[in-house]
């Protein structure tokens, strides 16, 4: 009596192993990409607009200093994780594995059908059989039995003799939405993270100064300038003429600090700070300008310097009098009591050490230096830069998906399945009950007693 009356098949044998090995497959390779993605927190990661360039051996030079275990070697493209191949083909297995996971799930869901036979036992039912002998007339218990199962959804009954009776059932279907929910957000997010460093871009900081244009290029037809920051509001802010080149209607303006950023078009624009630039010009004592130089550049009256970084030095030469001026560029210099940009500004004589003038600019200056008179403008600018990440939206709406479907399945409980047989004996019924469940890829028997409590028989 207590051995099954419906007996399970190598099929369903083969397709739980199956779903057991997909779920470890799933499970090690999320927490295997969340690993490496924690790696990327922690360890710098190379700019991808340095990333296959003639500057990627000077940036890793650059952080050798800290890391000079993990430089030189294989452990070398832990500064470039998410443009290795093996995080590229984690995350495809996770936006294609997790698809047959569905399939499973809408197969338990789905099948069989209303009104079919009773399918065979799954072998995690067989482990929850349970046998009880009531004294409940037969045809009294199998009338109870299917109007109780009937208010649950009944799938399936059969007669196989007049005194026996089969039932089958799926308790909550709709349990089953959370765990394809879940896959489905697991799979989202592993497209748009493929998405994103497959084909997003950045660019590295530009230095823009008031009325200057920069075409972003990467195909986006868009060109910035930064406008004066007397029209913005609030008056620390800067601001921004986004113009579309091949649709002028769609032209904006916006004004944000420093700091913050704006989505555009798909683009992001982060206003990293602001920097300051030092216009330079030299007259002699008549008042007549005298050339400047870049070493190696060519002469002019008048030159701007932009410093990309604080601590940034610049060197223009006075060719007619062999002097040198030297500028240094700092975003701050609290030590000295500068919380804003700040310039060094030093003359140095022909002899390249003896120093003539020195003296930290916060403002445009008049100098004078030996009879000359330098003319030092502090130019505003700021720093901005532009991010591509196609797949983001996509990444968060699936993790966003997952997160609900664990949390429905936290509220719902789990997929079940009961099979129930009743067969009559001379002093009433004999019933055996077998069943399963099946949440976010997990597939186990039920037990016995709690089969029992369900069906509210002794």
């Amino acid at each position: 009596m207590d051995s099954p009356a419906i007996r399970p098949t190598q099929q369903h044998t083969v397709i739980a192993l199956a779903s057991t090995a997909l779920t470890v497959i799933v499970v090690g390779t999320a927490a295997f990409a969340l690993f490496l993605g924690l790696l990327t927190r922690f360890l710098p990661q190379m700019p991808t607009y340095v990333y296959q360039t003639p500057q990627a051996q000077t940036w890793l030079l650059q952080v050798a200093p800290r890391y000079p275990f993990l430089v030189g070697g294989s452990l070398e493209s832990l500064f470039y994780i998410t443009r290795t191949s093996i995080f590229r083909g984690l995350l495809l297995v996770l936006v294609f594995v997790p698809w047959l996971h569905i399939g499973y799930a809408l197969y338990l869901a789905f099948w069989p059908r209303r009104g079919t036979a009773v399918p065979p036992l799954t072998p995690q039912a067989t482990e929850s059989s349970g046998v009880r002998q009531v004294t409940v007339p037969f045809r009294d218990l199998q009338a109870q039995t299917q109007r109780h199962l009937e208010r649950n959804g009944l799938v399936a009954v059969e007669h196989p003799s007049f005194d026996e009776t089969r039932f089958f059932i799926r308790q909550s279907p709709w349990a089953i939405g959370a765990s394809v929910l879940a896959y489905v957000g697991l799979a989202l997010v592993g497209l748009g993270i493929y998405m994103a460093t497959t084909f997003g871009w950045e660019t590295p900081p530009v230095i823009l100064a008031p009325e200057q244009p920069w075409d972003i290029g990467h195909g986006t037809g868009l060109r910035l300038t930064l406008l004066d920051r007397q029209v913005a509001t609030p008056p620390d802010a800067e601001v921004f003429f986004v113009q579309y080149l091949a649709a002028p209607e769609r032209n904006v303006v916006r004004a944000i600090q420093p700091g913050q950023k704006f989505t555009l078009n798909g683009l992001t624009l982060h206003y990293l700070d602001n920097a300051l630039g030092l216009a330079l010009r030299v007259q002699d004592p008549a008042g007549t300008p005298l050339p400047l130089q870049p070493p190696g550049g060519r002469t002019a009256n008048e030159m701007t310097l932009l410093f990309p970084t604080s601590g940034s030095e610049e060197i223009v030469l006075l060719p007619t009098l062999g002097y040198q001026l030297r500028a240094v560029g700092y975003a701050a210099l609290p030590e000295r009591g500068y919380t804003t940009p700040v310039i060094l500004l030093q003359v140095i004589d022909r002899d390249g050490k003896t120093t003539l003038y020195s003296a930290f600019l916060a403002d445009s200056q008049q100098i004078s230096v030996k009879g000359l008179l330098i003319n030092a403008r502090l130019v505003p600018h700021a720093r901005v830069q532009v991010t591509a990440y196609p797949g983001r939206r996509i990444a968060w709406a699936g993790a966003l998906g997952f997160l609900v479907g664990a949390l429905w399945s936290c509220l719902r409980g789990p997929f079940r399945r009961w099979w129930i047989r009743l067969q009559e004996v001379p002093r009433g019924t004999v019933v055996q009950v077998w069943g399963d469940m099946y949440n976010m890829g997990r597939h186990r028997p039920l037990r016995a007693q709690d089969l029992w409590t369900w069906l509210h028989y002794e």
